[in-house]
């Protein structure tokens, strides 16, 4: 049910929407506007079933609203909102028909005692049959509506049996108690959501109609689709004409969506097969689009091998490029198999990669664009599905190796990096000895360092050393002058002049500011 609220006073249009509790009254959808000529606007889009309306606004008042609402909408209820007692005002809403004249300031149990009112005036007048063509569309209309509604209650983790047989009375739909129900969740990915819920309202009834099954719908939220399945009794559910319908909707529908399907329950019950669906609808990332998740995920989890990272690095600094998507492809196959692992489990670990090629482009001095390297792990998260992540960590393992096979320069900074990381523990490190180990001539690897670095193979031996001896001053347990020889300087008497000329403090310094 649609409610259209105007009042020219956001606090109180808010405070409405806040503290009203909308749902129990069977309104779903609020429109709210700040003044007549707004509202009038919005019904283009927006059909209200009822009408909460301040009479004094500026540019139209209350009841011009109305009669301009009356007009289009004969059907609407109105009510009237007002800080003033006008006798004038109260005639014309009269006339009108309202519902009745609230006065401000406002008493939330009064309003929602007259919005209920003014709801089952409206579920009443739907549920009048005419024989006219106009009254033949408006049934059919409130039908579809009310059909909805009632999907919807049984959706509710507290089973409303009044509303449900309310309802039930209401649409004809043949459902009783003693029935069991099986729910269909469908979670709408990257899609219009308008153009989604059109699109799969007409395929279902398309489909509902040619297989003869008893169903109902809804929308719920912005993304999901419920369709409940009805059986007579627990011998007459038949989970495979369930199945069916799920396949062939979506087949049909072209659209990006997770589906999963509940168990099946008593109708009062209906809500655990919901909730069943919902709940393993997480599956859909490693099932990927267009596939149905069953009811059984299991408990068993992936374990996240932290050696497969390292032998991912290894090759993408080993140039295989094959056995670093052999590697990935392979953990998201693995994990296909364990579909109860937290999404955000297996993202984290994704991101993992994702930063190392990050890390090793930035090593090997690859032009890369910067925001995408900043906020990698947003746009792993991002991805809906683990296919879609594999695609992309391909994409940014082959534009690695592209560069690499490039530039040559690029790969001679990167060994050297490399070759330093490897041996900076060793005392005799040199410029001559990393030149020897690389082939090249000495004056041209230094001179490639620089120009590529802005800084020299000496300094960066230096610079690095330093930042393995901070790791290693954190720890209490280490002395100050073996740190000093577990990071290649002969004695800790020139480790504390080079760290202090670098940190500007001596190594216990800054052992004891950040152990603190």
């Amino acid at each position: 049910m649609n409610l259209l609220l105007v009042d020219d006073e956001e606090m109180t249009r808010q405070g409405l929407i806040e503290n009203i509790d909308f749902e129990s009254i069977g309104i779903h959808n609020i429109k709210d506007c700040k003044n007549g000529k707004d509202a009038l606007l919005a019904v283009k889009a927006f059909t209200p079933d009822i009408l909460l309306t301040d009479i004094r606004m500026p540019k139209m008042t209350g009841i011009e609203l109305a009669k301009e609402i009356h007009q289009i909408f004969p059907d609407c209820r109105i009510v009237f909102m007002s800080g003033y007692s006008d006798k004038e005002y109260l005639i014309e809403a009269l006339k009108l028909k309202a519902v009745d004249y609230v006065e401000k300031p406002i008493v939330l149990e009064k309003i929602s005692d007259t919005l209920k009112k003014a709801a089952d005036e409206v579920l009443k007048s739907r549920s009048t049959s005419k024989i006219t063509e106009n009254a033949d569309k408006v049934i059919k209309s409130t039908s579809h509506i009310l059909k909805s509604e009632l999907a919807l209650v049984l959706t509710k983790p507290k089973f409303d049996n009044n509303k449900f047989i309310n309802l039930v009375s209401l649409t004809n739909f043949e459902i009783l108690a003693t029935f069991y129900v099986i729910t269909v969740v469908f979670k709408i990915c990257d899609a219009d959501v308008s153009i989604a819920r059109e699109t799969l309202t007409e395929i279902t009834e398309s489909i509902l109609g040619e297989e003869k099954n008893d169903a109902i719908y809804t929308f719920k939220g912005d993304d999901a689709f419920v369709v409940t399945f009805c059986f007579k009794n627990k011998a007459s559910v038949d989970a495979r004409c369930v199945v069916n319908f799920a396949n062939s909707l979506l087949e049909k529908a072209n659209i990006k969506m997770f589906c999963s399907i509940g168990n099946a329950y008593p109708v009062e019950s209906a809500y655990n097969s919901y909730q069943d669906a919902t709940i393993n609808l997480v599956a859909g990332f490693y099932k990927g689009y267009g596939k149905i998740v069953s009811v059984d995920l299991g408990n068993q989890t992936y374990d996240f091998d932290l050696s497969k990272i390292q032998a991912f690095e290894k090759c993408l600094i080993g140039k295989d490029r094959e056995t670093a998507i052999h590697i990935l492809k392979s953990i998201a196959s693995d994990l296909k198999n364990y579909p109860a692992t937290l999404n955000a489990a297996s993202k984290n670990y994704f991101c993992k990669m994702a930063l190392l090629i990050v890390n090793l482009k930035e090593e090997y001095n690859i032009k890369s664009d910067k925001e995408y390297a900043e906020n990698i792990l947003e746009v792993i998260f991002k991805f809906k599905t683990l296919d879609e992540i594999v695609d992309e960590l391909i994409k940014e393992i082959d534009g690695f190796f592209a560069c690499i096979n490039i530039d040559s320069e690029n790969n001679i900074v990167f060994k050297i990096k490399q070759y330093v990381k490897e041996n900076y523990t060793h005392q005799l490190l040199s410029v001559s000895e990393i030149s020897d180990y690389l082939g090249l001539n000495m004056s041209y690897a230094c001179k490639i360092f620089r120009m590529r670095t802005g800084t020299t193979i000496s300094r960066y031996i230096t610079n690095y050393r330093i930042i393995e001896s901070k790791k290693l001053l954190l720890l209490h347990n280490i002395a100050i002058r073996d740190i000093a020889v577990m990071v290649g300087f002969q004695n800790s008497n020139y480790f504390g002049k080079v760290f202090k000329k670098i940190e500007g403090m001596q190594p216990k310094e800054y052992r004891n500011k950040n152990m603190l």
